[in-house]
């Protein structure tokens, strides 16, 4: 079987990756003992499909040796103790909240509801006025 163009571009992809040689070797006898045929005389016919195994195989090996080193480094972080920066509110800043004035508090419901309806007449007057115009 001579290796088409396409067969060509996907090994030379795998040679040029980070994958070493060796790895890809055996990554190409594993493919091939993987491969399982979907119908009768289903065969491989390109080398995408070992290509795809094998970055997946070196993906998965490396993610996992990234994984053990990171939780064998002690966490450095979890013993030193956390700086709370406290950052001062300008003067002139307390000065305003101060002058502000407050919301007028109710004194009761029979204040609120006075309110309550002052605001809807004036509401009412407002529409009239719309309505007119």
């Amino acid at each position: 079987m001579y290796p088409s163009a396409s067969d060509l571009k996907h090994m030379y992809e795998v040679a040029k990756s980070e994958i070493p040689i060796e790895e890809a070797l055996a990554g190409l006898h594993e493919a091939f003992d993987h491969y399982v045929p979907k119908y009768s005389g289903d065969t491989l016919r390109a080398f995408a499909y070992i290509k795809q195994y094998l970055f997946h195989k070196h993906y998965v090996t490396s993610q996992r040796t990234l994984a053990s080193h990171q939780t064998e480094k002690p966490l450095s972080y979890a013993n030193k103790k956390r700086v709370v920066r406290k950052e001062l509110t300008p003067d002139w800043l307390k000065e305003n909240e101060e002058t502000e004035p407050s919301a007028p508090a109710f004194k009761n419901d029979a204040h609120f509801e006075e309110e309550k309806k002052k605001l809807a007449d004036s509401l009412r007057e407002l529409e009239q006025e719309l309505k007119n115009n």
